[in-house]
C-alpha cells in the first residue's frame, strides 16, 4: 500500500489509535472478512491468478471439511478454477449437486477420458439423460419439428436438441427399438 492508499484507509480505533481499513492485500481483507461475504457472496470479487485460484479451495475446505462452503465454491468460480484443479484438490461435490449440474461436466470428462472408466455418479447421469428422451419422444409424439430444437436458451434445450439431432433420422415403430434406445450403452453413444 502506498502513502496516498494509507491516507485514504484511515480509521481512528475507539481508543484514539490509527487503524487501515484494508491491509492492502486483497486476499488478506478477504480471509479476516470471511464472515461477512459468507452472508454477502454477491460482494465477494477475486482475480484468477494461481494464487487466488489455491486460495478459493483454501477457503472452500481449509480444514478437512471445517471450511466455508458456499463462499469456497463461490470464489472457486469467480477464479475460474477448471473442473480438472476442483477434482485435484478433492472436491467432487463442488462440481456436481444433481444430475442437472452434473451433466455438462461428465460430458466434458468423459471427451478427456484416455480409458474407458464407470464412475459412481454416472447412474444418475444416465438416469437423467433417459428423462429428456423420454421427453423428446413425447414432443415427437406431438408433432415438434426442427424448428422447436434450434432456439437453446439453458441446459436442458441444449441436451435435448442434442438428442433430437442425434436420433433424428431413426426409426423405431416396435417397443423394443424404444427400450434399446433408453439403454445405458445408447444413450452413452448419443451423449456427446
Amino acid at each position: 500500500m502506498n502513502e496516498l492508499e494509507k491516507l485514504f484507509a484511515v480509521k481512528k480505533t475507539e481508543n484514539g489509535d490509527i487503524s487501515y481499513k484494508t491491509t492492502g492485500d486483497n486476499l488478506t481483507d478477504l480471509f479476516f472478512m470471511t464472515p461477512y461475504f459468507e452472508k454477502h457472496l454477491d460482494q465477494v470479487h477475486i482475480g484468477t491468478t494461481d494464487k487466488e485460484k489455491v486460495f478459493s479451495m483454501f477457503v472452500r475446505d481449509p480444514r478437512f471439511g471445517l471450511g466455508r462452503r458456499d463462499l469456497g465454491r463461490r470464489l472457486m468460480v469467480l477464479s475460474n478454477l477448471s473442473p480438472i484443479d476442483t477434482v485435484k484438490a478433492g472436491r467432487y461435490d463442488d462440481l456436481w449437486h444433481n444430475p442437472n449440474d452434473g451433466l455438462p461436466l461428465y460430458n466434458e470428462l468423459k471427451k478427456l477420458e484416455v480409458k474407458k472408466s464407470y464412475y459412481w455418479l454416472e447412474e444418475s447421469i444416465l438416469a437423467l439423460l433417459r428423462r429428456y428422451m423420454i421427453t423428446l419422444i413425447e414432443e415427437q409424439l406431438k408433432g415438434y419439428k426442427d424448428d422447436a430444437y434450434q432456439a437453446i436458451n439453458n441446459d436442458d434445450d441444449k441436451i435435448i436438441s442434442m438428442l433430437y439431432f442425434a436420433t433424428k433420422n431413426m426409426k423405431i415403430t416396435t417397443f423394443n427399438e424404444i427400450k434399446e434406445l433408453l439403454s445405458n450403452q445408447s444413450l452413452l453413444s448419443l451423449n456427446k
